[in-house]
């Protein structure tokens, strides 16, 4: 029986997608999708000098409606995926895309996996943070404000990625489904930075102002369309499955969608099966890779809430190997010169 070092959970981001991959289930509906087990779909090979490394994906065929109930039947799902990792070998298990948020990044599990999860969005964040403050460096360098909105703030990475820009942009808007939490955030966001200039709202239209537009959340009801956005913003997505329908988006060419929270991994290869290229990953795949080539597998990683603690861990881990910021517009490579060209001509 094939081992392998660490485990990465992954799921169909939609109907049509599953259905592509795995033909035969164009005659399964999806109530009796939970009848089928989680199974190893894919491999994860790291090249390293010193350690090389294999991890598997393991698929969970449950669509994210279903995951976005984050019911009972969701958990056992998730928790027979991290079992499946065990009997393989694997000494920790990432939770990607929506098996995260479905089970409280990780916390709803804790007890009962018995080997180390990490939800990822320590590295996740510590990209996101790089990537957001860069771009408003590039706008205030043009004497332009950086407006920044984050769609989805409360959550895992978004009080993150709030904490760590509070003190870097022009002003800042944080928005979110639960107007409690979001008071919550934005009391410590103004102890913690006096001087920012906060707006706290629970309406995603309120978004369309800021002239860079993070969104980090995957919830149908968070929807940003682009009819209201201004002239010469940069939208950067890390959603997955994304948020943002590309016909919606495409024929704004006075607006830069980016595919954020993604980073170049020198060494790595991932099953095509998830739409990446060799040495591409997403960044909570790219963080378990780092713990197991770490041998930090002891112990629970990125669990629940992002800690400025974790950030720090891991961007050192992500800088001795060489793992970088990636980002992408609708798959394709986007390079900084092309983003500094989109700033200047709005500028």
């Amino acid at each position: 029986m094939k081992k392998y070092d660490f485990a990465f959970i992954v799921h169909p981001r939609s109907r049509k997608e599953l259905v592509r991959s795995f033909p035969p289930f164009w005659f399964v509906p999806n109530f009796l999708l939970y009848l089928f087990s989680p199974r190893i779909i894919g491999d994860i090979v790291l090249t390293h000098e010193r350690r090389p490394l294999r991890g598997a994906l393991v698929g969970i065929v449950n669509v994210p409606a279903q995951f976005l109930k984050r019911d009972e039947k969701i958990k056992k799902k998730i928790l027979s995926a991290i079992r499946l990792a065990q009997n393989y070998g694997a000494n920790i298990v990432g939770l990607g895309s929506l098996s995260s948020p479905a089970v409280s990044g990780g916390l709803d599990i804790q007890a009962e996996s018995l080997i180390a999860i990490t939800n990822g969005n320590a590295l996740t964040a510590a990209v996101v943070i790089q990537d957001v403050q860069s771009i408003a460096g590039m706008l205030q360098k043009k004497n332009k404000k950086a407006n920044v909105a984050i769609i989805g703030a409360t959550g895992s990475i978004g009080q993150a990625v709030s904490h760590a820009i509070a003190g870097h942009v022009d002003s800042l808007s944080i928005i979110a489904r639960k107007k409690e939490s979001l008071d919550v955030l934005a009391d410590t966001l103004r102890s913690h930075s006096p001087g920012l200039m906060l707006t706290v709202s629970t309406t995603v239209a309120d978004a369309e102002t800021a002239n860079i537009i993070v969104v980090a959340t995957s919830h149908h009801e968070t929807v940003l369309h682009s009819a209201g956005v201004v002239e010469g913003t940069v939208v950067y997505d890390i959603t997955q499955p994304s948020n943002l329908k590309k016909s919606d988006w495409i024929r704004r060419d006075d607006v830069l969608v980016m595919q954020g929270g993604l980073v170049h991994f020198p060494g790595l290869q991932v099953s095509k099966i998830t739409g990446l290229d060799d040495e591409e990953s997403f960044a909570c795949l790219a963080e378990t890779a780092l713990l197991s080539l770490a041998q930090r597998t002891s112990e629970d990683f990125s669990v629940g809430h992002v800690t400025a603690e974790n950030i720090k861990k891991i961007e050192k881990l992500a800088k001795q190997h060489g793992v970088t910021s990636l980002i992408k517009k609708w798959n394709n490579v986007l390079e900084w010169d092309n983003i500094i060209m989109f700033i200047e001509k709005y500028a």
